[in-house]
This record gives structure tokens, sequence and C-alpha cells, in this order.
């Protein structure tokens, strides 16, 4: 189990999205000792490894895109532009602008935009946070440009997000 989530938590910093593990380790647990020989564990925990390379899948395979998903994504909440996350990784601007793109399918901006909205509905699911609080913690000082944004990207506020998906509290 614990060795099971010391992989979990590597994947989900290399970017996996699908935390069930995290929101529900008891289910987790209970899931693994269901297995009653060492063959069917191997499989199970194979299935979960695939599932998880899987859904990490479609990334860049340029090693400086990648080492700025990486920056980006360790770095979200900052006050973060495309001249800062360059000079971390050692490139001019320019030509990370142009490499991201290429690679990516989408602007600096626009994947910054996606990593901090998908931390964000991550932490909807805390009903003890305000909604307003969220967007500062993944890095938006203005929140109606959060909420904004939000809306934008899921077709609904984060507030109603948040109901829709039955997590009652809020702001």
């Amino acid at each position: 189990f614990i060795w099971m989530l010391g992989i979990f938590r590597a994947a989900k910093k290399e970017g996996w999205q699908d935390l069930w593990w995290e929101q529900n380790p008891i289910g987790l647990w209970e899931e693994l000792e269901r297995y009653d020989t060492l063959e069917s564990l191997k499989r199970r925990v194979a299935h979960h490894l695939l599932l998880a390379a899987e859904s990490m899948k479609g990334g860049s395979a340029n090693p400086i895109v990648l080492e700025a998903e990486r920056y980006i994504k360790q770095h979200y909440a900052d006050n973060l532009t495309l001249q800062a996350v360059a000079e971390a990784i050692h490139v001019t601007p320019a030509w990370l602008s142009k490499l991201f793109k290429r690679e990516t399918g989408m602007t600096f901006l626009e994947y910054l935009t996606d990593v901090r909205l998908k931390r964000a509905v991550e932490l909807l699911q805390d009903v003890q946070l305000k909604v307003y609080q969220i967007g500062y913690m993944v890095g938006y000082q203005d929140p109606v440009y959060f909420s904004r944004l939000f809306k934008k990207q899921y077709g609904c506020t984060p507030q109603e997000y948040r109901s829709g998906r039955g997590y009652p509290g809020g702001d």
C-alpha cells in the first residue's frame, strides 16, 4: 500500500490528473486488500500503472518544453511569466514561446491557465476553502478574473461547479 501511494505520488508530480486514490486512500487500501495472491495483486497494480501512464501520454517529447512544463507545474501559484520560466530553464522567451506552441498546441498563457484551473477544480472539493481563497492559491489575485477564466474554461463559475458536483457549502 505504501509503495503504491509512493508510485501514485510520483505520477502526480509528473502530471497524472486522476487523484481518486488521494481523495480516498482507504478505498485504495480496501481494493488492494481484496487480492489474495501475489499474482492477482501484481495484475491490479500493473493495471493502475498502465492507466497512469496512458493518462500522462500526449505531452511534449522536447526536453526544453518538458522542463518548462515541469517548472510551471511546480510554480503555477507564483506570478509566472514567459520571461521567468525562460530564465529558469535557460532559454530565450521567444524560443520558448515558439517551441511551446509547436509542441503543446497551446500558448504559454493557455497552458498556465489550464494548469491553474485544473488545480482549482481539485481544490473546489474542499468545501472549507472559499472560492476566492482557491483563486489566490492557484495564482489569481483577482477573484472576479479567476471566476471569469473558470467560467470560460468550464462553462460555469467555480461556485456553480462546486454546487453542481454535490459539494455543498460556499462563499
